[in-house]
């Protein structure tokens, strides 16, 4: 709203100092002289010769009534003009001067010539109206990370800098802002396991632990980024089965990585590797019986562990006994982690031949070894495949992603882990609950009066907020502590802002009031009929509703203030402007309406309907000036639905 009162403003003030235009009429009217003329003898001609002058000197004329206007009206009126006077010529041969509007006199004092000044004008507003929003943008985002403790506690550097600074200065103060955006991002996992200590969630994680320890992994992994010595993967595979919380809290990741542990020491090598070679693992490919060996001791280790899902329990012993004639189905998972593994070996080896530690090769080795612990979800997919999408395997991957991204700096995929892990842990707090309770009931145990409260109540709805901000805003700071100069900055802030495709936006909410722009083509008709018709992009501010949350589509009221489209292609219809060129003045922009506008489900498209004054339009040919002066019209139209920023909005749930 604040950059739409700026601009009306601007406007106001460019009107004012903008509407003589006495140097510019008196240079057409020099041009109407034959120009080898001095002072005493400049005289215009007689009858038709003197109408194109006349033309324009009528315009300054505030006693003559201007319908009945000739020429001699004209020179009666500047007779006592001591300037003018002189050049006139005798009354006598009047000739009837047409009217320059087709809906009434022009105004009193007449509009500037504007055509390159409306073109700076324009680029002038849509400058403006973007450090409005960028402004508008670092506005909302303090406001909303004060808002929600979880974005302050994940963003602590940011919020804090927001918080010292004028939201107006973020430009000067770019710098200094993006240093706290990598702080932040710098100490992504810490700020994560703070927000998780947040005094809100500790009934939550009282009751189920397993969120904080899946959550852990994070940190359990961040070991292989230790630079004077490199950790084993092997290694850190065996210390993650040996930690007792992840037994207690959450049986089916233990269970996932004990299968990973027993995969991992069936293939160590005994050479300077941490595991068998491809080639080696061919051998024992190409030999049925070799095969049967390996598979029958690696079952008996196997065989207990097992893995439940919607009731469902399967041991990977029955799994293995059901595929004992197809052995190379099971072998698919020895295979596949041997490929992993032997990519993590070489880039070990070149590590340790190479004397000083070498960035590539350091981000290669450890983005390896998270993949070879996250193999733990594959086996276990293999072996039930209803664990897709458990929660707690969901967010020990995202939280291993997490590191892996964080410490490459890619920041942008940080942040969506973040996001994955928050809104599994906060916002499904009732089916975890839930799940948690089904198990306890499966195994004979009592639910406790705080697990079953949490599976009747429902999330707080701030914490749906609070999700989205953490993308939202997340998205911004992973984006913006990249970006080189303030371009880069603000198309940022235009991205996260509203990005392509926000229309659906509105299509899904309980209310929404959004600044917005249109174009595409509109109709005007008044008493006669059609009227004018012609490109139409007008500007202002939208207040809609979802039509329906499971058809979507949108209808709202759109009250608008200014039409772009009124200076690039409006056709006059039953009128003789046609083969006129088209001047653009301060005027032929301001286009204030109010219209229904109906968004079609699930497309940027929209119909509007409803009252508007058209633009006031100037057409001139060699001789003549005409102006179409504003008219209030019944408008409809067609048009592109480009929202540029919202002010409220709520979605539907």
């Amino acid at each position: 709203m604040r950059y739409i009162i700026l601009m009306c403003m601007w406007l106001c003030m460019a009107t004012n100092v903008c509407t003589g235009s006495a140097y510019y009429d008196a240079i057409t009217i020099r041009n109407m002289l034959p120009h080898r003329i001095t002072t005493d003898n400049a005289r215009f001609g007689h009858g038709q010769a003197f109408l194109p002058a006349a033309n324009v000197l009528a315009m300054y004329m505030q006693d003559v009534e201007w319908l009945t206007t000739n020429t001699d009206d004209v020179i009666k009126a500047y007779q006592q003009n001591p300037f003018i006077a002189p050049m006139l010529p005798a009354p006598g041969d009047a000739v009837t001067i047409e009217p320059n509007t087709a809906a009434g006199p022009p105004p009193a004092i007449p509009s500037l010539d504007v055509t390159n000044i409306a073109d700076g004008l324009a680029r002038f507003l849509i400058k403006r109206g973007k450090q409005e929003l960028n402004v508008a943008f670092f506005s909302q985002m303090k406001k909303t990370l004060n808002k929600y403790p979880e974005c302050t506690t994940l963003f602590p550097t940011t919020t804090a800098m927001l918080n010292t600074i004028e939201t107006y200065r973020y430009a000067e103060l770019l710098q200094t802002l993006q240093a706290a955006f990598n702080k932040d991002l710098t100490q992504i996992i810490p700020n994560l396991n703070n927000t998780v200590n947040l005094p809100r969630y500790q009934p939550l994680l009282k009751e189920l632990p397993a969120i904080r320890t899946a959550i852990r992994y994070a940190s359990i992994i961040s070991q292989l980024a230790q630079t004077d010595k490199p950790i084993y993967t092997a290694d850190l595979i065996n210390s993650i089965v040996s930690m007792d919380e992840l037994a207690d809290n959450e049986p089916e990741l233990n269970n996932a990585f004990r299968a990973l542990r027993i995969i991992s020491a069936s293939l160590r090598s005994n050479n300077d590797r941490q595991w068998i070679t491809i080639k080696e693992m061919g051998e024992i490919l190409k030999d049925d019986i070799s095969l049967r060996l390996f598979l029958g001791l690696v079952y008996e280790q196997v065989k207990d562990i097992h893995f439940s899902c919607n009731g469902s329990t399967i041991t990977m012993g029955d799994y293995m006994k059901r595929l004992t004639d197809n052995p190379y189905a099971i072998a698919t998972l020895f295979e596949n982690f041997v490929w992993m593994a032997n990519e993590a070996d070489e880039l070990l080896k070149e590590m340790q031949r190479t004397k000083e530690i070498n960035a590539g090769l350091f981000t290669a080795y450890i983005t390896k070894s998270s993949d070879i612990i996250r193999y733990a979800s594959t086996i276990v997919q293999s072996v039930q495949p209803c664990t897709d999408g458990y929660p707690y395997l969901q967010m020990a991957d995202n939280a291993i992603q997490l590191f892996v991204h964080s410490c490459t700096h890619n920041y942008n995929n940080a942040v969506l882990n973040l996001y994955n892990i928050t809104s599994i842990a906060f916002g499904k707090q009732q089916t975890l609950a839930k799940q948690k309770a089904a198990q306890l009931r499966t195994a004979g145990k009592p639910v406790s009066q705080q697990l079953q409260q949490l599976c009747d109540t429902k999330p707080d709805a701030s914490i749906d907020k609070a999700l989205a901000a953490i993308l939202k805003y997340g998205n911004f700071i992973a984006t913006a502590a990249k970006a080189q100069t303030p371009e880069e900055v603000e198309a940022a802030i235009e991205t996260t802002a509203l990005p392509v495709g926000s229309y659906s936006i509105k299509q899904k909410a309980i209310y929404n009031i959004t600044v917005n722009a249109y174009a595409g083509y509109s109709w005007n008709y008044n008493s006669t009929g059609l009227y004018m018709r012609g490109v139409y992009a007008p500007i202002g501010i939208g207040f809609n509703t979802a039509i329906s949350k499971r058809y979507s589509g949108a209808i709202g009221i759109y009250a608008s203030l200014i039409d772009i489209g009124g200076i690039v292609a409006y056709r006059l219809e039953n009128g003789n402007t046609q083969n006129m060129q088209q001047q653009v003045r301060l005027e032929s922009i301001l286009a204030p309406g109010a219209q229904l506008a109906i968004g079609i489900p699930k497309l940027p498209i929209s119909i509007v309907a409803g009252w508007r004054m058209t633009p006031k339009l100037f057409y001139k040919d060699n001789v003549t000036t005409t102006t179409v002066l504003p008219q209030n019209v019944l408008s409809t139209g067609i048009l592109v639905d480009i929202p540029l920023f919202n002010i409220a909005n709520k979605t539907l749930r």
